[in-house]
C-alpha cells in the first residue's frame, strides 16, 4: 500500500511548496518516472463511487517527492510529522546552499572573464597608442622633409 502525506515546506521567505514522502509498494521502483506519475495522478480529478468529483487543490499537489523505506514513527507509533518537516527544511537549506554556491561560482567565472577582457582591451589600447605615436613621428618626419624641400626649392628660384 502506498502512503502519502504532503506537508508544506518553506520554499522562500513567504512561499511554500508541497513535498510528499512516500513509501512504495514492494516491487515499485523509486524512479523519476514513478515520481512524475504520482505527481500527475495527484493533479487529476477523481470521481468517487458516489459520483462526486474530488481532487487536490493546485497548491496541495506535490512538486517534489522523497521515497522512504518507511515513515518515521513517534513512540506512540504515529507518523512523526515534525520530523518530516524538519527533514524537508534541512533538504531545503542544503538546496539553497547548493544554489548559492553555484551562483557564486558563476559570478567568479564572469568576473574572471571580465578581468581577462579588460586586460585584453588594455593591451590593445597600448598597441594602438604605440602605433599612433609611430604615425605621429612619421608625420613629423614628413613635415620636416616637406619644410626642407620647400626651403631648398625657394633658394634655387
Amino acid at each position: 500500500q502506498m502512503l502519502n502525506k504532503s506537508r508544506n515546506v518553506v520554499a522562500d521567505e513567504l512561499l511554500f511548496t508541497a513535498k510528499a514522502y512516500i513509501v512504495l509498494k514492494k516491487g515499485v521502483l523509486p524512479t523519476k518516472e514513478t515520481e512524475e506519475y504520482i505527481i500527475k495522478k495527484c493533479s487529476e480529478t477523481l470521481t468517487l463511487n458516489t459520483g462526486e468529483e474530488t481532487g487536490l487543490k493546485p497548491y496541495e499537489v506535490p512538486t517534489s517527492i522523497d521515497f522512504l523505506e518507511h515513515l518515521p514513527r513517534t513512540q506512540a507509533d504515529k507518523i512523526n510529522y515534525p520530523y518530516l518537516e524538519e527533514l524537508a527544511l534541512q533538504e531545503y537549506e542544503e538546496e539553497k546552499l547548493r544554489i548559492s554556491e553555484y551562483y557564486d561560482q558563476q559570478m567568479a567565472m564572469l568576473e574572471e572573464e571580465a578581468t581577462d577582457k579588460e586586460t585584453e582591451l588594455q593591451e590593445e589600447q597600448t598597441v594602438i597608442e604605440t602605433q599612433m605615436e609611430a604615425m605621429r613621428a612619421e608625420i613629423e618626419a614628413l613635415d620636416e622633409r616637406i619644410s626642407q624641400d620647400i626651403e631648398s626649392s625657394t633658394i634655387k628660384v
